[in-house]
């Protein structure tokens, strides 16, 4: 019987001359139940006889694996055979440290006497100095030597500083002149060859403090020596590069320029362009000079300088321009007000201009209340009946005779009711009122009564004209 299918089976034998449904020829299976397990299995790392040989995982390689604690590859204690990884173990053994990950075989050794790659020994292989107290933090100690393969904090592998308490003196430092032995070779200032920084000294015969000769090196001033080399002149005080350069045709500030040619002399005079030559100059354009220069003056008063005719010596007149030179144009002229005539009729309007000249289209008088009509301004003699302030006095019509005006709506030249007065006719109305009945124009006080029943001259009596008959 073939139970799992495998193409093997186990138990009795049934001899047949056809197939047995669910059995096969071949025998040999271990474990009918599980299909991968048969005599064609490949043996694999499960503990178990795959292959029905009689052993399980045999032919299969074991290794040794070590706990790895730290996980840095290396395990440590006793080993466990296995064919398949053990999780949390390794095949390399050696760790000296299984808790520190930096502490393997495989590690390099650093200065912490500690055994980092697990050869027996602590910091071996490694470069060891002497340090010595470095006290002023300038590179070089003093004292006796402590061995180290790291450096000291506080400590230096140089020694042989003579002052460890300043950090301008140690074997390293310039001699300088200070009275100070700052290099430590037991030598001070100048008796020390090494020394740098000494002031070059120059003579100086004119005692100016400035020299001109050759210079000479020492850390104390010899006698009548400056520390300036610059005076082109050392039998004269007056002239050194400390003095003023002056108009006196000599270099007195010694930088090879004299008189107009140096940019630093004092005492020139400033002078002023002249261009329209009228012998006032331009304040805004001056140059200073020891010699008095073509096309310009020594003053600064001219306001325009492209203008012959403007100056302070000119007479203003009325042009807008300050033609003499006071910041007033036009001054001690006489002055009147124009005011826009726009209508031609010799009255203006509007806020006046001031001018010493006459104004185009201007008049000097004022008051006109329609510059926009001629017939219209402060000249005319007196008011028509128009509606317009011809006179420009306020007032309309004043000059005017008005009269009393009733409408008279059925024309016949009486009206009635109540009265609009004005200078001019009023359509529809007339000056007479009294019109008993504006409807009727048979009936007004011009009309003669008659027997009607009807009050014909508005006189208030009823046919007091006509004759009764009985």
């Amino acid at each position: 019987m073939d139970g799992d299918s495998d193409g093997f089976g186990a138990g009795a034998a049934t001899s047949s001359c056809n197939p047995i449904a669910g059995s096969v020829t071949s025998s040999g299976d271990c474990d009918d139940s599980n299909n991968a397990i048969n005599p064609a299995a490949a043996e694999t790392c499960n503990s178990i006889d795959d292959n029905c040989d009689g052993n399980a995982d045999n032919g299969i390689t074991f290794l040794d694996y070590y706990v790895d604690g730290d996980s840095d590859g290396f395990g440590a204690g006793a080993a466990t055979s296995s064919c398949n990884p053990i999780a949390g173990s390794v095949t390399s053994s050696g760790d000296c440290d299984d808790s520190n990950n930096a502490i393997n075989p495989a590690a390099a050794e650093t200065c912490n006497n500690i055994d980092d790659d697990c050869d027996g020994n602590a910091d071996n292989g490694l470069t060891f100095l002497n340090y010595y107290v470095d006290g002023d933090a300038d590179g070089y100690g003093a004292g006796a030597p402590t061995s180290s393969c790291d450096p000291i904090a506080g400590s230096e592998p140089l020694d042989g500083d003579c002052d460890d308490s300043d950090a301008n003196i140690n074997p390293a430092a310039n001699e300088i002149c200070n009275s100070i032995d700052d290099n430590c070779n037991q030598l001070i200032d100048d008796a020390d060859p090494s020394t740098t920084g000494q002031p070059v000294w120059f003579a100086d015969l004119d005692n100016d403090g400035f020299g001109s000769n050759t210079p000479i090196q020492a850390c104390i001033q010899p006698a009548n020596t400056t520390l300036d080399n610059s005076d082109c002149n050392d039998s004269n005080t007056a002239v050194n590069p400390g003095a003023n350069e002056i108009c006196n045709g000599i270099d007195d500030d010694c930088d090879g320029d004299v008189d107009d040619d140096d940019a630093s002399v004092v005492g020139s005079t400033v002078w002023y362009a002249d261009a329209d030559n009228d012998n006032f100059g331009d304040a805004a354009i001056s140059q200073s000079s020891c010699v008095h220069p073509t096309g310009f003056v020594n003053n600064d008063s001219d306001c325009d300088d492209g203008d012959a005719t403007i100056n302070p010596a000119a007479t203003e007149t009325c042009n807008g321009v300050d033609d003499d030179c006071d910041n007033q144009a036009d001054e001690g002229l006489a002055f009147l007000t124009y005011y826009v005539d726009s209508d031609g009729d010799g009255f203006g309007s509007g806020s006046g201009t001031s001018s010493c000249n006459p104004l185009s289209g201007q008049v000097t008088s004022t008051g006109d209340c329609n510059d926009g009509d001629n017939s219209v301004n402060p000249g005319i003699s007196s008011d028509t009946c128009n509606g317009i302030d011809n006179d420009c006095d306020g007032s309309t019509d004043e000059d005017a005779t008005f009269s009393n005006y009733y409408v008279d709506s059925d024309s016949d030249g009486f009206g009635n009711g109540a009265a609009t007065s004005s200078c001019a006719p009023v359509a529809g109305s007339v000056t007479q009122d009294g019109d008993c009945n504006d409807n009727d124009n048979s009936i007004n006080p011009g009309a003669t009564d008659i027997c009607n029943n009807v009050d014909d001259d508005c006189d208030g009596t009823t046919d007091e004209n006509a004759i009764n008959i009985s």
